[in-house]
C-alpha cells in the first residue's frame, strides 16, 4: 500500500507531530527471481513492477520473460501461493520450465524472500 503502515512518528519533545498522508490505497505489487549460473557461476535479478495487484497471467508473462532473458530451461522454486500453482500447471508439460513447491510455509527456505 502506498499510504503509512503506522500512523505514529517521532518528533522534538513538546512540539506535537504531524503526519500529513492521503486516503490513498493505491498499490504497487513486485515480482522477482534470482538466477542462478552453475557454469557460468553468475548470479542474475529480474523483477518486474505493477500497479495493483498480480494475477496468474502477470506472473505467467514474467515466467516467459525470465526464461527467454535466460535462454535455457528454468526451474523455479515458489511458495504455494495459488497463482503460482495455476501458472505451474499452466506449463507443466513445457520442458523450459521445472517448478518447485515449498512446503506450506517455509518463508527460510526461499532466497527470494
Amino acid at each position: 500500500m502506498l499510504q503509512p503502515s503506522s500512523p505514529r512518528t517521532w518528533a522534538p519533545r513538546g512540539e506535537t507531530p504531524e503526519l500529513i498522508c492521503g486516503a490513498r490505497h493505491d498499490r504497487v505489487s513486485a515480482i522477482s527471481a534470482i538466477t542462478i549460473s552453475p557454469q557460468a557461476q553468475r548470479t542474475g535479478l529480474y523483477f518486474r513492477l505493477l500497479r495493483g495487484n498480480f494475477n496468474a497471467d502477470e506472473i505467467e508473462r514474467f515466467v516467459r520473460q525470465v526464461q527467454r532473458a535466460v535462454r535455457r530451461p528454468v526451474t523455479f522454486v515458489w511458495d504455494r501461493l495459488s497463482a503460482h500453482r495455476t501458472v505451474a500447471k499452466r506449463l507443466e508439460g513445457d520442458p523450459r520450465f521445472e517448478f518447485i513447491l515449498l512446503p506450506a510455509y517455509a518463508p527460510t527456505l526461499n532466497p527470494d524472500e
